[in-house]
């Protein structure tokens, strides 16, 4: 194979890395506004972009909301997952996220990913490893809200298959042929 073969190919692959979906997978701790209360479960699951869906919607979502408040308990686990076009904007760079096929004003998780339009980018084509954000959770049940905040959270990037292919394939284009 011919070293300018071997760069078409890494091109090809970055191309693929690039406009294939971008998920990103978060497990983090809700916040409380004082530290005598501890977190009460985590907010569980991973978000996708995909820019032949959209260039700033996601396109599909899907997360646990976990609470051990005994007041709530018996409606938790709960599971918004959904794809677009059930949400809608909320900020430069963020989204109300709905159950699919059953928008409600009573359930929703709402994340923000800053103000920064580098990030808009990151979150789409997945440039950097992580990436961080906010969360709102809103779950109105028999007379009660929950409406729990993460204020600093970190999301990780879940690696694509042509994303993994990359370093090998950098690795192959630039080592010499020995014969």
């Amino acid at each position: 194979m011919t070293r300018a073969a071997a760069m078409i190919g890494v091109v090809l692959a970055a191309s693929a890395a690039v406009a294939a979906p971008t998920t990103w997978s978060i497990n983090t701790p809700w916040d409380f506004h004082t530290s005598s209360v501890p977190a009460q479960g985590n907010l569980v699951g991973t978000i996708t972009f995909d820019r032949s869906v959209s260039d700033f919607y996601p396109a599909a979502w899907s997360f646990t909301l976990e609470h051990t408040d005994p007041v709530f308990t018996a409606f938790y686990p709960l599971t918004i997952s959904g794809t677009y076009p059930d949400c809608s904007s909320s900020g430069p760079l963020g989204w109300i996220l709905f159950q699919s096929g059953s928008p409600s004003l009573n359930t929703y998780l709402q994340l923000g990913f800053g103000t920064n339009p580098a990030s808009r980018d990151i979150l789409l084509d997945g440039t950097a490893g992580t990436v961080n954000f906010s969360a709102y959770e809103w779950v109105y049940r028999n007379f009660n809200a929950s409406n729990r905040l993460i204020y600093n959270g970190s999301a990780a990037l879940v690696p694509s298959p042509a994303a993994a292919l990359l370093p090998v394939a950098g690795l192959f284009a630039f080592s010499r042929r020995r014969r």
